[in-house]
């Protein structure tokens, strides 16, 4: 019983590792639009300043 219990708490780690990771990339996702929009940015100031 105790090694059923053990096993069940390994998979909800790997569960909670598996959602951190899906965080993770959600986040660099977002972060990658920002540094696209940026760049957009830093694009339009540069060709109006020439």
């Amino acid at each position: 019983e105790a090694r059923n219990d053990f096993q069940e708490l390994g998979g909800l780690n790997q569960l909670e590792e598996e959602i951190n990771i899906g965080k993770l990339l959600s986040v660099i996702d977002t972060q990658k639009k920002h540094i696209k929009d940026l760049e957009g940015t830093v694009r339009m100031l540069t060709q109006n300043r020439l």
